[in-house]
Order: C-alpha cells, then structure tokens, then sequence
C-alpha cells in the first residue's frame, strides 16, 4: 500500500540522517501496515529492538491490527474472534508472540 511505502521511506530517510525514531513514529508505521506481510511487520519491530525503541500498549494494539488487518475496538470483540479463527496458523502463532512479548515488557 501507499501508506506503508511511505511509513518506510520515513523510516529510511530518518536513518539516512542519523536521526532515530520515536515510539511514535513506529507506532504510525505499524498502523500504516495493515494487512502486510509478518516480514515487513517484524522488521518494524526488530528496527525498534535494535534502537532500544520500546513498545507500548497502543504499538502492540497495531501490531495485532496489523497482523489481524482489521482495527480492534472493545465492541468489537465478537468479530475479532471470528477474524482470529479464521487466520492461517503463521498468523496465529505471530500474534501469539507479540502478545507474548507484550506482556514480557
């Protein structure tokens, strides 16, 4: 998507000028993921691991969002669990792991 093509061109061009991104940043450039390849999505991660950058509960709320490629809002429970159901076991066993993680934090 346009939005992910850009999140990561302000993602590289922070790094091209040795500027590093907030939590923030990362957070919005995980929003802009949705429904992405887990590859793109753990790389936003690993940049952030690597630049000490620490996830907060509204960045793992995307992370899942993205990885669930739908938006997740308390209401909403009914269909979140329909969604997860319906995900290939790659995608079950990432959100497990961030919510793993998550709560490591």
């Amino acid at each position: 998507s346009k939005d992910a093509e850009a999140a990561q061109k302000l993602l590289w061009r922070m790094a091209e000028l040795d500027m590093t991104p907030n939590i923030i940043i990362y957070t919005n450039a995980m929003g802009a993921h949705w429904g992405r390849p887990l590859e793109e999505l753990n790389g936003i991660c690993e940049d952030m691991s690597e630049l000490g950058v620490a996830a907060t509960d509204y960045f793992v709320e995307q992370h899942v969002s993205a990885v669930l490629a739908t938006e997740l809002k308390t209401q909403q429970l009914q269909e979140t669990k329909r969604a997860v159901a319906q995900l290939p076991v790659s995608k079950k066993h990432a959100l497990a792991s961030i919510v793993k993680s998550a709560k490591a934090q």
